[in-house]
């Protein structure tokens, strides 16, 4: 059977450590390395009953058979999945793997089944790497992706979607094949616009040489402020072109009027000095 949800949880808490889908063929393939004990395979389709099986007893390839179920409800209350799958995006609901302890968002990709982040915070999606990260469908940060990965704080997202076979080009998308991932923040209906995150850095030396770096960002629902700042006078290669940003800005118009409920300002501003 197609589309029968398959995961490894802890007995006791319930935490997903890998999850996957059957394909059409009712096969599957769970890529799970951990300590066995306490864990759980656990099988579910709606319609049919649950099936369980002990991790640490059980032998592969793992055929399972799932009986139908008829069930008189009373009453049905509707709580949000934890995972949901829609055509090429995942979705994961981000309540449900955070504890509450994790500063930034990337904290909380840490303990996504399905989704790996290295030391150097380069994020990846069923093995493959990402291409970028978008805030409600808005790129803002091209392929510096961890700007956003190490700075948004985590209590401002409500869901991460991986979005399979992206495209740059929306029109693209049913009529071109790409095997590029994107990762998208939905941020929280109701967060109030809260004083600025990002990332600093500033260094000084010899002759008074100094530089400033600065990418504060500042986000709600509706407003996205992402400024890149950039003073120096230590005589080297900026690493900050104004056309280039500005050239990013002109070719994502589009896909920054097409995300729904979004106002986008992008503040541009590089100084560059240099002693005589």
């Amino acid at each position: 059977m197609p589309n029968v949800n398959v995961m490894i949880r802890e007995i006791g808490n319930e935490k997903i450590y890998v999850f996957t889908t059957s394909l059409k063929d009712g096969s599957y393939s769970l890529n799970y390395t951990g300590e066995k004990n306490n864990k759980r395979i656990v099988f579910r389709l709606l319609g049919y009953e649950e099936k369980t099986v002990d991790l640490a007893a059980a032998s592969f390839p793992l055929n399972i058979t799932l009986m139908s179920s008829d069930y008189v409800l009373n009453e049905i209350t509707i709580m949000p999945q934890a995972i949901r799958i829609r055509n090429d995006m995942t979705e994961y609901l981000v309540s449900a793997f955070s504890d509450g302890t994790e500063r930034s968002i990337e904290e909380v990709l840490k303990k996504i089944p399905g989704i790996d982040v290295d030391d150097n915070g380069t994020i990846r999606f069923k093995g493959k790497r990402i291409e970028k990260i978008l805030l409600d469908d808005v790129d803002l940060f091209d392929q510096n992706y961890t700007i956003a990965s190490k700075n948004v704080p985590a209590n401002f997202i409500d869901k991460v979607q991986a979005i399979e076979n992206y495209h740059d080009n929306r029109l693209l998308k049913n009529a071109e094949y790409s095997d590029k991932i994107a990762l998208n923040l939905s941020v929280k209906d109701d967060l109030k616009m809260q004083r600025p995150v990002g990332q600093i850095a500033a260094s000084g030396g010899y002759e008074n040489r100094y530089s400033l770096n600065a990418r504060p960002l500042m986000i709600n629902k509706k407003l996205k402020i992402f400024d890149i700042l950039n003073l120096t006078n230590a005589d080297l290669s900026p690493s900050f072109y104004p056309e280039t940003q500005l050239n990013t800005l002109y070719g994502n118009l589009e896909s920054y009027s097409d995300a729904e409920n979004n106002f986008l300002a992008v503040w541009i501003l590089s100084v560059e000095m240099t002693n005589a």
